[in-house]
């Protein structure tokens, strides 16, 4: 008798096994403390989803979660097949149609979207909330999302091969001495001239690439920066999200910076250093390149 105990236990133990990892490690009801520092109960896996950002529903579809968002915001535009899915608005979402859409998790940018996520909460809705303000905060809001699909043993995968590829390009910046680094301008707007200064997650990519952020003391955030001062502060790269190559280098009031005079002007799309999503690496290698790579000089 006991022998066929112990086997019936092994059997129970092998098929437990070769459970999907979804299974076994996302049980819920589950509690998540959120970004903004909230204890948010989910009470089964989610099967409507909205998302409130870009970078949300760039992550939602890298763990394979696409097939239940139910809307995106206007400006969801990447993958490509986000195209098919309903828009619920941007910084003024349509909480008519939101409440038609009967969503069981709505997931939103902490940090910027409070507002509407004590007005969608009052609505009875259940919201999770992100703090993706600093790169550093980007793994564990990667986490919390993954988990609160019920898809955390993908997330983790994905981040561990995102981690990978960010390690080769460590390797390379820690071998430069900071008195080698260059300078680094990062145009976010071209009229006014606004800049990502300190406490901001483009800075964070653009220190963890090799560079140094000449706006760095120019204030916290995102902050205006006349033409007057970026001069004085001569970058030796200059990076653009709005403006052209082309009228940067031909503009006479420019042509005295550094970067300008050896070509090292280059675009870049601003998706990819705007939203902490695990495309945010292809900004990282195009950067370091940029910074350190002489066959990149003067090329876009």
């Amino acid at each position: 008798m006991k022998t066929i105990l112990k086997i019936f236990l092994l059997i129970a133990v092998l098929c437990l096994a070769a459970l999907p990892a979804e299974t076994k490690e996302n049980i819920f009801p589950l509690a998540i403390n959120d970004g903004l520092g909230r204890k948010v109960i989910i009470e089964k896996k989610p099967v409507r989803v909205i998302s409130l950002s870009p970078s949300i529903t760039e992550i939602l579809y890298s763990l394979g979660a696409d097939k239940r968002i139910v809307a995106v915001t206007n400006n969801c535009n990447y993958p490509p097949q986000v195209k098919e899915k309903a828009r619920i608005g941007d910084i003024h979402l349509d909480y008519e149609k939101i409440i038609e859409l009967k969503p069981d998790l709505l997931i939103a940018e902490g940090t910027i979207q409070s507002d509407s996520i004590n007005k969608l909460e009052k609505l009875g809705m259940k919201v999770l909330a992100l703090n993706t303000s600093r790169l550093y905060d980007f793994r564990d809001s990667f986490i919390i999302t993954a988990r609160s699909v019920g898809e955390e043993a993908k997330g983790i995968k994905l981040l561990a091969d995102f981690d990978k590829k960010l390690s080769v390009i460590n390797s390379k910046v820690k071998k430069i001495p900071q008195n080698k680094k260059p300078g680094v301008f990062m145009e976010i707007w071209n009229q006014p001239l606004i800049t990502a200064g300190s406490n901001t997650f483009i800075n964070d990519l653009i220190e963890k690439a090799g560079g140094i952020n000449v706006a760095v003391n120019s204030g916290s955030g995102f902050p205006r920066i006349s033409l007057e001062s970026l001069i004085e502060k001569n970058p030796q790269v200059i990076i653009l999200t709005t403006s052209k190559k082309k009228d940067i280098l031909s503009n006479p009031l420019w042509k005295n910076m550094e970067a300008v005079k050896k070509g090292r002007v280059y675009e870049i799309n601003p998706d990819l250093v705007a939203r902490p999503t695990l495309r945010m690496i292809e900004a990282l290698k195009m950067m370091n390149r940029w910074f350190y790579s002489r066959s990149s000089i003067g090329q876009k």
